[in-house]
């Protein structure tokens, strides 16, 4: 059985069955969860488009009444990767999917990896950002985030791109506190 509310907006919500009891998640129908380590619950879809950045944030994720959200930890760029990768990109040419962030140095920083600026409001810290791991940080003037799929490059999920260009797809989000 499945256990569905739809509230005046449109928004669909589903409860899940755990054994006995019934849980509410608090995200939209179609939306991840994801529980942040400085105690904020946010909810994330990915969206496939050929879109450029702005027109991701303002006629997309603000459009539903969300943001184009910043990537807090690993786990969730690589949950991105993974939704990205159901697209099917091309194994021959890199897909990004833009997020939230806008880097605020110029390349002759060398920090230029650490400044930036997380524009949704709810997200914070560098977690997501380990260029020893998941991060193929590239420098240049008005560069922001993407995660991103690497034919040459397969265990990093993300990267710094021009923030005029185009992406694959975009990511937005919401802070599920906020959104009650």
């Amino acid at each position: 059985m499945d256990f569905k509310v739809t509230i005046p907006s449109g928004d669909t919500y589903s409860w899940k069955k755990t054994g006995n009891l019934w849980s509410l998640n608090g995200c939209r129908e179609g939306w991840k969860r994801f529980n942040r380590t400085d105690g904020i619950s946010v909810c994330m879809k990915t969206f496939l488009a050929r879109i450029d950045r702005y027109d991701a944030r303002v006629n997309k994720c603000q459009s539903m009444g969300t943001d184009q959200i910043g990537v807090a930890s690993v786990e969730e760029s690589q949950w991105i990767h993974e939704q990205m990768m159901q697209y099917e990109p091309t194994t021959n040419a890199s897909f990004a999917f833009w997020t939230d962030v806008s880097f605020t140095e110029n390349c002759k920083s060398a920090n230029f990896c650490n400044n930036f600026t997380w524009k949704d409001g709810y997200t914070t810290g560098t977690a997501a950002l380990n260029t020893s791991t998941n991060f193929d940080c590239k420098c240049g003037a008005n560069y922001c985030l993407t995660v991103a799929y690497f034919p040459g490059n397969t265990t990093k999920t993300m990267t710094s791109a021009f923030c005029n260009g185009w992406g694959d797809g975009y990511v937005c989000g919401y802070n599920l506190k906020k959104s009650v």
